[in-house]
């Protein structure tokens, strides 16, 4: 059997206590991170919470949940999009070296997506004084996330709470 381009692997705990590890195989990252977000669905249906070895289950924060629902889907101008309450974005180099900005939040905290300076620029931001390594809180804004078919694509706007 050849070996998958990529894989994930992690455990999580039962209702009722069983450690179990899971391993997901995929042809690409993004392809792989796909079938993990819905594998998750799956797995929270089931009463599975993520398992860390060094300090057992590990439980989502009230505010962490909420944040969680504060999710929209829906159908626009540039296609499907994902509306996500909250999160920061992060001042990131990107493989060329150049600065790049990445949404941080909701189902997209570990890896974020990927948000372009004129999103940034058009709510005021200040570009040249936002340094590499640095989060920013976008706590007070939604993060509206174009997909195409079906996968995440950028930030195309980040729209101020009401």
């Amino acid at each position: 059997m050849q070996e998958a381009k990529s894989s994930l692997n992690f455990f999580g705990v039962t209702k009722k206590g069983w450690r179990c590890q899971f391993t997901l195989r995929d042809e690409s990252e993004a392809a792989l991170l796909d079938r993990f977000g819905k594998f998750v669905t799956i797995l929270e249906t089931k009463g599975i919470v993520p398992y860390e070895h060094t300090k057992g289950p590990v439980h989502q924060s009230k505010a962490e949940q909420a944040a969680s629902q504060l999710t929209v889907n829906g159908k626009g101008d540039h296609g499907e999009y994902e509306i996500v309450q909250g999160g920061v974005i992060s001042v990131i180099s990107n493989e060329k070296g150049d600065v790049a900005y990445k949404y941080k939040g909701g189902r997209f905290k570990q890896f974020g997506v990927r948000v372009w300076p004129e999103v940034l620029e058009q709510l005021g931001w200040k570009l040249d004084s936002m340094r590499i390594g640095k989060e920013y809180s976008v706590e007070n804004y939604r993060a509206k996330i174009l997909l195409k078919k079906g996968r995440v694509s950028k930030v195309i706007e980040l729209i101020p709470a009401a």
